[in-house]
């Protein structure tokens, strides 16, 4: 199955990593919210900000991760998506991911890797979930 979901823009398409340029990066981010934005619901939003604030909060969003923290989270994500197909959870429920999805996807991993991994693992979706403002 072919994911392009919004990864911290890095996306895995049939399975394959890729770690685009900072170019590509950027712009498969922006295309990606574009897509998330047509397709949700409107939210009410407390205030809209210029588009200068609107630029440097994107901008900081999409570098305050390291290369190589997006590289492990990256991993944490797409083995997420496998685990949901997996347990054949509908795709909109991955993204925000309910407390019970959570916990079953950290308890998949129980014998398999050291707690400290999965605590790992679970700042890694809470990133993610920061990151496309869904808690």
């Amino acid at each position: 199955m072919e994911y392009n979901h919004h990864c911290f823009g890095i996306c895995a398409a049939s399975g394959i990593l890729s770690l685009p340029s900072m170019q590509d990066n950027l712009n498969l981010i922006l295309n990606t919210l574009l897509q998330i934005l047509s397709v949700l619901p409107p939210r009410e939003q407390a205030h809209f900000f210029s588009a200068d604030i609107e630029s440097k909060f994107r901008f900081s969003l999409n570098h305050a991760w390291a290369d190589s923290t997006l590289k492990k989270y990256h991993g944490v994500i797409k083995d997420f998506h496998s685990f949901c197909d997996k347990e054949h959870v509908p795709s909109c429920n991955h993204l925000p991911a309910n407390e019970h999805l959570l916990c079953a996807f950290a308890a998949s991993h129980v014998g398999s890797v050291a707690g400290d991994t999965v605590q790992s693992h679970m700042a890694a979706l809470k990133a993610w979930h920061i990151y496309n403002n869904a808690s």
